[in-house]
């Protein structure tokens, strides 16, 4: 927020020319000083003015240009505009000493409107854009900032129909009087002040200027809190009512600067007019701008007092107990702050459910029209006439097939039942007929239940006054009397909400207004559906078409109980998504939705068994386990995130392991460099490919030598060797980092990756075949081990992800020979376990009974079980299911005969059992060393 030419920093001002020695101090010019010129719109003339000697003392310098006074208009008719704009050119043309010009005054006050016309926020944001064009044109003023003229507070003289181009909606509170210029309707001054600045448009105004006053000039009155009488009790009575207009400003336009260019206590309850007293008002009054200012609110840069001179019964020339008063103002020393950036609109949070696309519709007829998120402009509340136990679902069946008037789809946007649970039911681009011809820029929001004796409940208030906010902030509508409104405020014939609408609709109005601001903070939000899956054991691989049985165990983390029966139970279902993301789809018969065994209320955990049927073709692909309330939603259409497994392989066999190779692990015996940090860990289940090199040296080079350079002699040391193998020109395999490290080999593309070196430098010969051969060997050795697919998915040249030339320029000549001699060793796919095998590794601990198991053991095991995440329990009969078994600690936890149970259900058995638990838990971190799950 620069400080712009003819600006103070100080914010203190006064109305008109010659107070200035005022606001001088010790040659110091401390504030600014606004003088208001009548131009008329005469092309034609060229009014002088030199403001230097007020620009040249340092003191800040705006111009108000009028057209006239009075009847004749603070800005000409309509037809005049043009004239008008010229002339203001022509006069800051010929003008010397200011940069700061604000155009017009209290437009929506009918003495300053031309012969009593309607100067609505439309007109005078076409005047104001030809001024501003025409100034901005004159050389050497191109950076000026020409400001919007400041409405009069508690004026409601000006009521008007919505903006013919759609910026804004109509401005017309009932029960104004009859006769002119009100004609049955009071105007919101507040929202006439926001509709100028939508209707100037963002990025086309310069700065803002506002007015306050009080009802006299008690000092107290500056903070007085006292509210206005229907229908604008919303809005502060006395000078406070600057927050109603700064707070009214959209947040696109504040990091403008906002001038306050007129204050005082207006008229005494006696009739008196700035009585010669230094009562404090002006000291109270900048105070009061000072804390607003110094809580980083958008920065009123000045408040200029009206008025010097003696031209009306408020001037301050003469009075000097009043200047008194603002000598010691001055002497705070009041600054506004430059550096201050504009607050964005407040988050609130509420949650929704969004129904939409589950409700019934009428196929019968054409859809709703469709309208911009931009054209909303109001809301409008009914109720849904019946009793509170009736659901969207029944609402929209009835308006779409029942009802003496067909709709398309629910007249609703919003649903709210008497609990406080928030339904969306349209879009909000939907322009659904719940209120005839008012529902083209508005929200249509039904409470559930009939309020014609009794207001709706609290939590139904709460919930729609939080909705009210949020929208209110996500749609840039000031939240009033004018958008927030009853259907019978717009159709007087037409009941709803209830007779009792005019009991709740302030208090609503206020709530929602009290949100928006952050006046109270919203009540924590937690979802209505939400579930957390605390363990299962999904398969990482299955047959095509077999249908198996997952355990899972979940917990209820939503506001709503699962309901086993009744017409819309909740069940456990899932889906299955290809690698190009695309949903499959099954036959309901095969669709298996899991049954819940009781009502889960909220916090309350379940245990489920749930069929799982595979794909019908090979692949990879992703399952998402999900909770459905059926009939209203999935839990992942309410975001929800479920529960996710990635990689699922699906064979249509078993496949043969790869053949053996010979690796010889120097990893211990290899260089390092002492001074540097050691490269970082991560679990095997973290890698998801293979990253090939070249060493791009001869091949009698030996990875001891490429360890001691990469650790010691280049440029950037390393704290290891960078690869995990490499691989020589005769095929000799070398591990030189456990796979649970993360060495730099590949840059950011290190983390999920393994290194592989093949030494030699390839960038016009091939690699031999014998390293080739033993590179395809290891690569599905590895690859069967971390459960991968050998494919162009998994293996990858560092050129193919990063601008190397590594792994030699004939590696698109080779690379498809190398996968497909992985992907032959190894089948192609990931080996399965053997048929009916659901687990790939168990962990198996023992337990007696309550107190007595292996919880030592259990918490020696975490690092093993995050290194290789195996399905981990106390039972042998789940551990049946598994093709690997790990068994912890001696025969006197689980017994020796276990084992032999175990290989005759065909599974593979080992047993950790060192003398100690100590012993026991070094030899998993030994096996967490070298990487493998299995001695």
């Amino acid at each position: 927020m620069p400080i712009y030419k003819g600006e103070n920093k100080y914010i203190y001002g006064l109305h008109d020319r010659g107070g200035e020695d005022l606001l001088t101090v010790n040659a110091m010019a401390k504030g600014w000083v606004l003088v208001t010129e009548e131009i008329r719109a005469n092309p034609n003339s060229i009014g002088v003015r030199d403001y230097s000697d007020l620009s040249s003392q340092g003191l800040g310098v705006i111009i108000r240009l009028n057209h006239a006074y009075g009847s004749d208009g603070t800005i000409p008719p309509p037809s005049q505009y043009d004239d008008f704009a010229r002339t203001a050119a022509n006069f800051v043309r010929a003008s010397s000493g200011a940069h700061i010009w604000l155009i017009g005054n209290e437009m929506n006050m009918r003495r300053e409107q031309p012969g009593g016309q309607l100067i609505t926020p439309r007109l005078y944001a076409d005047c104001y854009t030809k001024c501003r064009n025409a100034i901005k044109s004159v050389p050497g003023h191109q950076d000026d900032l020409v400001v919007t003229g400041a409405m009069a507070p508690w004026n409601p003289e000006t009521p008007y129909d919505a903006d013919p181009l759609g910026a804004y909606p109509e401005n017309k509170l009932p029960n104004g009087p009859q006769q002119p210029p009100f004609n049955g309707f009071w105007g919101d001054y507040i929202q006439y002040l926001r509709d100028i600045l939508l209707a100037i448009g963002v990025g086309n105004c310069d700065g803002i200027a506002i007015h306050a006053y009080s009802h006299g000039y008690d000092p107290h009155l500056v903070f007085d809190e006292a509210k206005m009488d229907p229908p604008f009790q919303n809005y502060y009575k006395h000078f406070l009512t600057y927050k109603d207009q700064m707070k009214v400003i959209p947040f696109e336009f504040r990091h403008l600067p906002v001038y306050l260019t007129e204050a005082n206590g207006d008229v005494n309850p006696d009739g008196s007019k700035w009585p010669d007293v230094n009562s404090g008002w002006i000291k109270n009054a900048y105070r009061e701008l000072d804390n607003w200012n110094k809580a980083d609110n958008q920065q009123i840069r000045t408040m200029i007092l009206y008025r010097w001179s003696k031209d009306d019964d408020w001037h301050i020339d003469g009075k000097f107990q009043v200047q008194e008063d603002l000598k010691e103002a001055l002497a705070k020393n009041y600054i506004w702050d430059p550096n201050v950036q504009p607050k964005p609109p407040l988050e609130i949070p509420v949650h929704i459910e969004n129904i939409s696309a589950a409700l019934p519709a009428n196929p019968n007829l054409p859809p709703y029209n469709t309208r911009p998120e931009s054209a909303i402009s109001r809301f409008i509340l009914h109720h849904s006439a019946t009793p509170p136990q009736v659901t969207p679902q029944r609402i929209a069946e009835y308006q779409t097939s029942q009802a003496s008037t067909l709709r398309p789809g629910i007249a609703y946007h919003f649903c709210f039942q008497d609990d406080g649970t928030i339904y969306q039911t349209q879009a909000l681009t939907t322009v659904c007929n719940h209120s005839g011809p008012y529902s083209a820029d508005s929200v249509g929001i039904c409470l559930i239940g009939n309020f014609t004796r009794t207001p709706p409940p609290q939590k139904q208030l709460d919930a729609t006054s939080l909705l009210l906010a949020h929208l209110s902030g996500n749609l840039s509508i000031t939240p009033g009397a004018n958008t927030i409104m009853g259907r019978s405020d717009v159709e007087p014939a037409i009941s709803s909400p209830g007779a009792t609408w005019p009991q709740w609709k302030n208090p609503l109005i206020e709530r929602t207004q009290q949100y928006a601001s952050g006046e109270i903070k919203p009540p924590e939000v937690k979802p209505g559906y939400r579930a957390l899956y605390l363990n299962n054991n999904t398969p990482d691989s299955m047959q095509v078409e077999k249908t198996i049985t997952v355990s899972l165990t979940l917990q209820n983390d939503g506001i709503f109980t699962w309901v086993r029966g009744g017409e819309n139970p909740f069940h456990l279902g899932f889906k299955w998504f290809n690698a190009q993301g695309e949903q499959l789809q099954f036959p309901d018969e095969l669709n298996f939705r899991t049954t819940l065994p009781y009502d889960v209320a909220p916090n309350q955990k379940v245990k489920l068994n749930a069929s799982l049927r595979a794909p019908d073709a090979p692949g990879s692909y992703k399952l998402r386990w999900d909770m459905v309330h059926e009939q209203i939603t999935w839990f992942g259409d309410q975001s929800d995130p479920g529960l996710e497994i990635e990689d699922i392989v699906v064979t249509l066999a078993e496949q043969p392991k790869p053949d053996e190779i010979q690796i010889q692990d120097i990893s211990a015996a290899l260089s390092v460099n002492p001074n540097l940090p050691p490269y970082g860990t991560r679990a095997v289940g973290a890698i998801r490919r293979f990253i090939l090199h070249h060493s791009a040296t001869s091949p009698q080079v030996t990875p001891q030598r490429i360890a001691e350079y990469q650790t010691l002699q280049a440029q950037n040391p390393r704290p290891g060797i960078a690869y995990h193998y490499c691989v020589s020109d005769a095929g000799t395999v070398y591990q030189t980092q456990p796979l649970t490290t993360i060495s730099n080999h590949a840059g950011q593309f290190s983390a999920d990756s393994v290194g592989i070196c093949l030494i030699g430098n390839f960038a016009s010969a091939a690699p031999p075949t014998a390293q080739l051969n033993a590179s395809a060997a290891l690569i599905a050795h590895v690859a069967t081990q971390l459960n991968l697919p050998a494919s162009d998915k998994t293996i990858f040249g560092y050129s193919d992800l990063a601008v190397t030339g590594s792994p030699g320029e004939t590696w698109p000549q080779w690379k498809p020979i190398l996968i497909s001699k992985a992907s032959a060793l190894q089948g192609g796919i990931t080996p399965q376990p053997p048929a009916g095998k659901i687990i790939y590794h168990y962990m198996l601990f023992w337990h007696h009974e309550a107190g007595n198991w292996a919880d030592i053991d259990f918490v020696s095991a975490i690092d093993y079980i995050g290194a290789f995440a195996p399905t981990v329990g106390f039972s042998v009969e789940e551990a049946e299911h598994a093709q690997h078994v790990t068994i912890i600690g001696g025969p006197g936890g689980v017994p020796a005969e276990v084992d032999d149970t175990l290989r005759a259900a065909g599974c593979q058995v080992q047993r950790l059992a060192g003398k100690d638990e100590a012993e026991t838990n070094q030899m998993m971190y030994e096996l967490i060393a070298s990487g493998k799950p299995f001695k």
